[in-house]
C-alpha cells in the first residue's frame, strides 16, 4: 500500500473588511494485491488485484462583515475517481471443469469447452 497526500493554502487580505482564503489537495492512495512469482504455484487459482483513489479538491471562501456579523461565501469542488483491476487465472485444469467423467469426476482435459463436448477415456 502506498499513499501520498499534498495540500496548499493561500489567505489574502483584501481589504481591512475582506479576507480571501483558499484551499487546494490532492491525495492518493494505492493498495496491490501480487499472486506468487511462480503462478502455477497458486492452486486453484491465481489472483492480483489493482486499486486506486484519488481525492482532489479545491475550497475558496471569503469573508465580508455584514451588519456587525461576519457572512461567508463559499465555494467547494471535489473529486473522488477510483480504478481497480482484478485478474484471476485457473491453475488447475480439473477446478471448475465443463466436463465430469461417468463417475462425476472432473475432467481435467483443457481442450473441452463444454458440458457437451463428446470424450472416451
Amino acid at each position: 500500500m502506498t499513499s501520498f497526500n499534498v495540500g496548499m493554502a493561500f489567505s489574502r487580505v483584501l481589504s481591512p473588511t475582506l479576507l480571501l482564503t483558499a484551499n487546494t489537495w490532492v491525495r492518493q492512495d494505492r493498495v496491490n494485491y501480487f499472486p506468487s512469482a511462480e503462478s502455477f504455484a497458486d492452486q486453484p487459482a491465481t489472483l492480483s488485484q489493482s486499486r486506486r483513489l484519488t481525492s482532489t479538491g479545491l475550497r475558496s471562501d471569503l469573508c465580508i462583515p455584514v451588519a456587525g456579523t461576519l457572512r461567508r461565501l463559499a465555494y467547494k469542488y471535489r473529486s473522488l475517481p477510483l480504478s481497480e483491476a482484478f485478474r484471476t487465472g485457473l491453475t488447475d485444469p480439473a477446478f471448475n471443469s465443463p466436463c465430469v467423467d461417468a463417475s462425476g469426476a472432473p475432467v481435467g482435459n483443457p481442450s473441452f469447452t463444454s458440458s457437451s463436448a463428446n470424450f472416451s477415456q
